[in-house]
């Protein structure tokens, strides 16, 4: 379905300020799979997703999509077939709009927009009965502005907009992070609903060791711009938190030695 081959992109090339994103990462994804992604702080997560979204195109390397090389595509043109939900509750809506007015976007995202009106009764009658789904009492406030809502109900409701059309790729980019421990529950149990239900190719970027171990059926650990780890099948079935947080102490442990390294060897050529 997705295949990212040997993919590189660096930022701010040849600065003090250059940052190696993405180093010769190599992924297939297969239609359906739910692939959980982690790593440490600048390890290049949220690197892998832009570059599938096109929000930058890579240096080298090439993208493909059942077959369909979208290396050079715009992300407009990406959008199409993507869905995304960030981590901030508040991108991926119109805050002055209704909840309504919001899931009539998503509704017609990349068709043809007349002069007639943005709500039908027929559409409106879809909404009521999707929104009660959350069961946070939703389909009665169809007219609110979404920028009043909390953030998990908000994030909920990003959520719907994201798989209103059944997207071939779902990239959920730290979706919960910036939630409370209940509305992020929430969240994340309408995710397992929702991908389980339309059977979406998921991939979703979380620093949470307990989501991680929990969800999907593939891992994926990166650091430093690459795939450190790749676990699927009864290896992941069987992957505990514990084990993730030891393995991420690991590769901290590793770093530090190498910056000590790094700054004795700085030191003799003073």
């Amino acid at each position: 379905m997705l295949e990212i081959e040997d993919v590189y992109k660096t930022f701010h090339e040849g600065t003090a300020h250059e940052v190696r994103a993405l180093q010769g990462v190599n992924i297939h994804v297969d239609d359906g799979s739910f692939t959980v992604v982690i790593g440490t702080n600048g390890s290049g997560k949220s690197s892998l997703l832009n570059s599938i979204a096109g929000t930058f195109f890579v240096d080298r390397g090439r993208l493909r999509v059942d077959g369909q090389d979208m290396t050079g595509w715009p992300e407009c043109r990406r959008a199409g077939m993507l869905g995304r939900v960030f981590q901030n509750p508040f991108s991926g809506t119109a805050p002055n709009l209704s909840i309504a007015e919001n899931l009539a976007l998503a509704a017609t995202r990349g068709g043809r927009r007349g002069l007639g009106p943005a709500v039908s009764s027929r559409l409106r009658r879809q909404m009521r009965e999707v929104v009660a789904q959350l069961k946070m009492g939703l389909e009665d406030r169809l007219d609110t502005p979404i920028g009043t809502l909390s953030g998990g109900q908000r994030q909920a409701l990003t959520l719907l907009m994201a798989v209103w059309q059944r997207p071939r790729l779902l990239l959920l980019d730290e979706h919960t992070a910036a939630l409370d421990p209940k509305s992020a529950e929430q969240v994340v149990a309408l995710s397992e609903q929702v991908i389980a239900r339309d059977r979406l190719t998921t991939i979703m970027v979380t620093h949470s060791m307990q989501q991680a171990a929990r969800l999907g059926d593939r891992l994926l650990m990166m650091h430093q711009g690459r795939v450190l780890l790749d676990l699927r099948g009864v290896q992941k079935k069987r992957v505990r938190a514990e084990e993730l947080l030891a393995r991420f102490e690991d590769v901290r442990r590793s770093d530090l030695l190498d910056e000590s390294a790094a700054e004795m060897l700085a030191r003799c050529y003073v």
